[in-house]
């Protein structure tokens, strides 16, 4: 018991806490007018946990922030063990990073007993880190509904995600880089990447392809910070499922917003325009990159077929008026009579 308590001094000191389940339990107490990060484990489960400073007649908000690794079901940082961390912190809330359509695909899959299929590697966007999740959420739902949990869903619609993805993409120079950084996610995916991967992934996107990091993590977390503050309530245990990507944007937001409450995460307007429908771009995608090379290089070859049949009519004896098909005759000398 000394040796627990000795180690809950050092992490009053530090601010910050690294403990299996059984010290996870142990909640150190708060500096009056202090939010605190804390980064605590519960089995293969690693969780953020920024505490609101205690107020005059406001019972504080504690969230704990589950960071899930792309496609990952099992292991460090897998959907299995974001279920166990709701199981085991057995909160009133539980806020995942999904929209309403994603959602009702889950729920449809759990009510029959269906696996969710891996996305199709075509649709990068639900494959790559960072990326729109399903069925790394579908456990967590299920583990929320086991201890009646209420379930919000804190993420906006996945189509205009996509669709301002695909807006980004019409840069070439974008397009290509986001291809490289959705190979070097498959890659760690394989690999079993770590938090330092994560880590690496999203510096690799913010440097590269920076409108897209805008429109995949900050964005996102904007728009989920502004949800979480909005649907929490005083006193309660908030658990947040969302990707390790998110994890570092999400809790400075919170920070931000519980030590300045008159801080606005997203303003208005802001979110406004985060929600924002854009007209679907993927069929111009579609043209620009592949219609549209297809037929220039059609041209470019028919323009050369053209011009090595104009060089060899002579040769063949190709003869041909206007509107006839040509017709190939023999290239004889005619002998004149004498």
């Amino acid at each position: 018991m000394r040796a627990s308590e000795s180690i809950l001094e050092r992490v009053h000191a530090m601010s910050t806490v690294s403990a299996s389940i059984g010290l996870g339990r142990l909640r150190p107490l708060i500096r009056p007018g202090a939010v605190r990060l804390m980064s605590t484990s519960i089995r293969e489960a690693y969780l953020h946990t920024v505490k609101e400073a205690p107020r005059p007649n406001i019972p504080p908000r504690t969230f704990h922030l589950v960071g899930l690794v792309q496609d990952r079901l099992f292991g460090n940082g897998s959907a299995q063990a974001a279920a166990e961390a709701i199981r085991t912190l057995h909160p009133r809330q539980v806020m995942l990073e999904m929209d309403q359509a994603r959602y009702k695909n889950a729920l449809e899959h759990i009510s029959t007993g269906m696996h969710l299929q891996q996305p199709n590697r075509v649709d990068i966007v639900s494959t790559v880190h960072g990326g729109l999740m399903l069925r790394e959420l579908k456990a967590s739902i299920e583990a929320a509904k086991e201890i009646n949990a209420a379930i919000y869903l804190i993420d906006r619609p996945f189509t205009i995600t996509k669709n301002r993805v695909a807006q980004k993409l019409l840069n070439p120079v974008t397009f290509g880089n986001f291809l490289k950084y959705g190979n070097r996610s498959l890659v760690f995916r394989k690999d079993k990447a770590n938090s330092e991967d994560v880590r690496e992934l999203d510096s690799f996107l913010k440097r590269y392809c920076s409108g897209i990091h805008k429109v995949l993590i900050d964005e996102r977390n904007q728009y989920m910070a502004h949800q979480i503050i909005w649907n929490s309530q005083p006193g309660e245990t908030v658990v947040v499922i969302c990707s390790a990507m998110h994890v570092p944007g999400l809790a400075s937001l919170l920070q931000k917003k519980l030590a300045d409450p008159s801080v606005n995460v997203a303003a208005p307007e802001g979110l406004a325009d985060l929600t924002k429908k854009s007209l679907p771009v993927v069929p111009f995608l579609f043209l620009f990159y592949l219609v549209l090379p297809g037929y220039i290089l059609y041209l470019v070859s028919a323009g050369g077929i053209a011009m090595i049949s104009q060089k060899t009519k002579g040769v063949l004896g190709i003869e041909s008026k206007e509107g006839e098909v040509p017709v190939v005759r023999p290239a004889v000398k005619k002998l004149e009579s004498s």
